[in-house]
């Protein structure tokens, strides 16, 4: 998995004047992965620890798709963290994730073949949702993805319960495809993670929009290469309804 990741996120790296450098630490059983600038920010570090790829929810997709977020936050543009080097948004780097690494590891895969093997995780509703993209492959794709995703969401979710039950306090919900979170923040979260359901919808989010991988973001541009909500749409406060291939409201503000 990260071989493919490397493949193909070296020569794009390259293109930014950067050598990246995927760390595979499978002997460390921390659940979790980060990212780094290093060597006067030429060298631009993923490092993936094995007990995030041995954790019981994950599968071989939301490892990919946990890779791609650190690749996001090297790639995926504005907003920024506001601390530190120029790394995107925590949910910046997961809408990244989704709209633009997926597709472009995935792009080198029959993944209509790959379909079959996610069987009750293939639900209506991730088909529903996929479909609106019309090219099988991208159809595809979207799927794995938001497959991925809710794997993935499970997992966060998991690994804040377990620390939440330490703390005798209540636990949160597990994240759900069909239940999003539709609040909106007065302005956009780039200091913190986005809760996990809004981790959720934001990678369901880049799977379903149908910007091209070929329409690069802009650095500091949060309006290129992505999809947007309509003004009227996101002031009426059902934005994740009307416009779900947009950066959802929960840690995004458009306007």
């Amino acid at each position: 998995i990260l071989d493919a990741l490397n493949a193909a996120y070296s020569p794009i790296v390259a293109a930014r004047g950067g050598h990246l450098n995927v760390v595979h630490d499978w002997a460390n059983d921390e659940v979790n992965a980060f990212a780094t600038r290093e060597g006067n920010g030429q060298t631009w570090t993923v490092h993936m620890f094995g007990g995030l790829a041995r954790h019981p929810n994950m599968t071989a997709d939301s490892f990919l798709l946990a890779a791609c977020h650190e690749v996001g936050h090297h790639l995926g543009g504005a907003p920024y963290k506001p601390n530190g080097w120029k790394a995107s948004a925590e949910g910046e780097s997961d809408y990244f994730a989704a709209l633009k690494c997926m597709r472009t590891v995935l792009g080198h895969y029959d993944n209509t073949s790959v379909l079959r093997a996610l069987g009750n995780d293939l639900t209506p509703l991730v088909k529903s949702r996929c479909q609106t993209l019309g090219d099988p492959q991208q159809m595809s794709i979207c799927a794995r993805t938001t497959v991925a995703g809710t794997h993935l969401g499970e997992t966060l979710a998991s690994i804040i319960n377990e620390e939440l039950a330490s703390q005798n306090r209540p636990v949160l919900a597990i994240p759900n495809l069909g239940t999003p979170d539709l609040s909106i923040v007065r302005q956009t979260n780039a200091a913190n993670y986005p809760g996990a359901q809004c981790r959720l919808d934001t990678y369901a989010a880049g799977a379903v929009c149908p910007v091209p991988t070929s329409v690069e973001i802009v650095n500091d541009d949060t309006n290129t290469g992505v999809c947007l909500h309509q003004r009227e749409q996101f002031v009426s406060g059902k934005s994740m309804i009307f416009d779900p291939g947009a950066r959802p409201a929960c840690w995004f503000r458009q306007f």
